[in-house]
Order: C-alpha cells, then structure tokens, then sequence
C-alpha cells in the first residue's frame, strides 16, 4: 500500500498513462475541522481506499475515519464520537468543478471533499441524549448530574423581568 502523506498532493501520473490500473491509497494527515460546538479532535484523519484509472478520469472510492468532540446543546456536556464515512469522486483533466480537477502537474486534491464529508456528519445542535435535562436556568447546574431543587413554578416567578416571560403563561404542551 502507498504511504501518501497530504490530501492536497496525490501524485497520479503513473495512473493517468495505464487505463484501467489501480493502486490502493492510505493517507493519515492531521486536519483541523469545526462546524458550530462540533471539531475533529483525532490526531489524525485516516483515509484508505483505491484510485482507479479510466479513460481520462482518476476515480477514487475508500473510507474516512475520524474523532468528533461535540457539545451537547441542552447541557454543554463534551462526547466524543470515533467516526468513519465513504469518500468517493471521479476526477477528470478538465472539470468545470475544480475540487474535481486533475490539476496540470497530475496530482488530484482530496482535502475539500474530505472537509465537506467530515463537515456533512456533524450536527449544528447536538444533543447528548433523548433524554438531556439540560442546565437550571437559575443556577446554572446540569439537571443530568443532580437536583438543584428549582420547580418550575419558581422559575416562571424569578422570570417576570424578563420581556419574554409572558410565553410561561400560554397553555403549551411540551413533548
């Protein structure tokens, strides 16, 4: 298996002159990738895969796999998450598209995609578990971890400075 060592630089030329060819890719490589709470905490982001040759196309299929550190959005708790996606693209000499462009020194370019796949898999608002209390609105604490002992009907009474609290009076049901 080739050792590559960047997403950005895959060398192809000895694909590109053998149609129909193929050689099995490995790449490790450190990459920094954050969406909201949501980053990639890995040491490194591993891809293994194939890159094929075809009539004037290099068409690559394999596997990311990764680390995510998400912050529950209720209770602001850290989980970790190992996980692994499918990477697949042809790339040809003349894309319109240049994320998908077989560049003119012949090396192809995998770190947009590789950044818009990890990106793909995060979530804007995650929450940790169905179940996730969240944090008192008074104090502060993790409802998940222990009861401060704050009711509701204390809350509605603490919140009457605020412009909002006439939404604590309307009859909504909460599922």
């Amino acid at each position: 298996m080739n050792k590559l060592v960047k997403f950005s630089e895959i060398e192809c030329n000895d694909l590109l002159n053998n149609s129909g060819s193929s050689r099995d890719v490995e790449i490790e490589e450190k990459m920094e990738v954050k969406l909201s709470s949501s980053r990639v905490i890995s040491e490194k982001v591993i891809f293994s895969g194939t890159l094929t040759s075809g009539f004037e196309f290099l068409k690559i299929d394999g596997s990311l796999k990764y680390t995510l550190e998400m912050e529950c959005s209720r209770c602001l708790k850290l989980v970790k998450k190992d996980c692994i996606s499918s990477l697949g693209a042809i790339f040809t000499i003349d894309n319109e598209d240049e994320a998908l462009s077989i560049s003119d020194s012949l090396t192809i370019n995998l770190e947009g995609l590789v950044a818009d796949k990890i990106t793909d898999s995060m979530k804007i608002q995650y929450i940790c578990s169905k179940d996730c209390m969240g944090l008192c609105s008074l104090c502060g604490d993790n409802k998940n971890l222990n009861d401060c002992g704050h009711s509701l009907n204390e809350l509605k009474k603490n919140s009457k400075d605020n412009p909002f609290s006439l939404l604590n009076e309307l009859d909504l049901k909460v599922e």
